[in-house]
């Protein structure tokens, strides 16, 4: 299945990132009422591919996540992590409580956002390639509740990625 742009990165493409920011601090509410929007059609998107494809879902960045999707969570790097929990995280987990087991992509820094992430029992991965991660800080936090997937990049320059999966 694809990987689709989580709830708030959909705004991201929607508004662009100047406004989306101006707006967090803005028209907070109205951020919410799209996210509330975009968080029901991922839902219904992912119902159908899923009834399109018999039932089952495979996570795109995950081989070993069984019956799982993809979400990307690129905003995650540009938002405190109390931005992050206000305006991403709540919608996430509603479409893992709506929808079950799924992964996050992100190619930017996670660890501020680690620990509100892993209260959400229904992410299982985070794909990502950007050396602004911290490894043994991931590692850290993530305190082996949910699967690091960091690698190579096909999209990025090696210079940006990390450059072999040891």
């Amino acid at each position: 299945n694809p990987v689709m742009a989580g709830p708030f990165d959909l705004a991201n493409c929607l508004l662009g990132t100047t406004r989306l920011m101006e707006w967090v601090y803005t028209e907070p509410a109205t951020v919410h009422t799209l996210q509330e929007k975009t968080t029901e059609v991922i839902i219904e998107m992912y119902r159908a591919l899923k009834d399109a494809a018999g039932g089952t879902l495979h996570a795109a960045h995950f081989g070993s996540l069984a019956n799982a999707f993809d979400l990307a969570s690129e905003c995650r790097s540009l938002v405190s992590a109390e931005m992050f929990e206000e305006f991403d995280a709540p919608y996430l987990r509603r479409i893992g409580q709506a929808l079950g087991p799924y992964g996050i992509h992100s190619c930017g820094s996670w660890e501020r956002t680690i620990p509100c992430s892993l209260r959400d029992p229904n992410l299982k991965g985070m794909n990502g390639q950007i050396r602004e991660n911290d490894l043994r800080e991931l590692c850290s936090l993530a305190n082996g509740r949910v699967l690091l997937s960091i690698g190579p990049s096909i999209h990025l320059d090696e210079r940006y990625t990390w450059p072999d999966r040891t």
